[in-house]
C-alpha cells in the first residue's frame, strides 16, 4: 500500500531532473494551483471572488493565457481528486523554491484567503 502511494507521488507529482523544464513548469503551475484551490475551498465555500483572484495570481506568476489557466485548473482539480492530501503538492513547492519565494507563496495563500473577505476559523 506505502509503495502504491509512494509511486504516485513519484510518477504523477513530483520533479524529475530526468523530466524536460517543460514537465517541472507544468508540475510547479499544478501544485501551485492546487494548494491556492485547497485553501481556497477551506471553508466549504469556493466562491467567484477566491476563484477571479487564482486565475490573477497563476496567469500573472507563470504568464500563462485564458485557455492555458482552463486547462490547469482542470487538470489540478482532477490531481487535487486523485490525491490523499495537500503533501504531495506542497513538496514540490519546497523542493523548488528558495525561502524567498516560499513565503511569496504564502502571501499568495492568505491573498486568496481574504479574497472574499471573510476569514473563517
Amino acid at each position: 500500500m506505502l509503495n502504491s502511494i509512494k509511486g504516485y507521488f513519484e510518477k504523477y507529482l513530483a520533479l524529475d531532473n530526468k523530466k524536460s523544464s517543460d514537465d517541472n513548469r507544468r508540475r510547479l503551475q499544478i501544485a501551485t494551483c492546487a494548494l491556492l484551490i485547497e485553501m481556497a475551498n477551506c471553508d466549504d465555500n469556493f466562491g467567484d471572488s477566491e476563484k477571479a483572484r487564482i486565475i490573477d495570481i497563476i496567469k500573472k506568476r507563470f504568464k500563462i493565457n485564458d485557455k492555458q489557466i482552463d486547462k490547469l485548473f482542470e487538470i489540478t482539480r482532477q490531481e487535487i481528486k486523485n490525491s490523499l492530501d495537500l503533501y504531495g503538492f506542497a513538496r514540490i513547492i519546497n523542493k523548488n523554491h528558495d525561502e524567498s519565494q516560499k513565503v511569496a507563496v504564502i502571501e499568495l495563500v492568505w491573498e486568496v484567503i481574504y479574497a472574499d473577505g471573510i476569514l473563517s476559523a
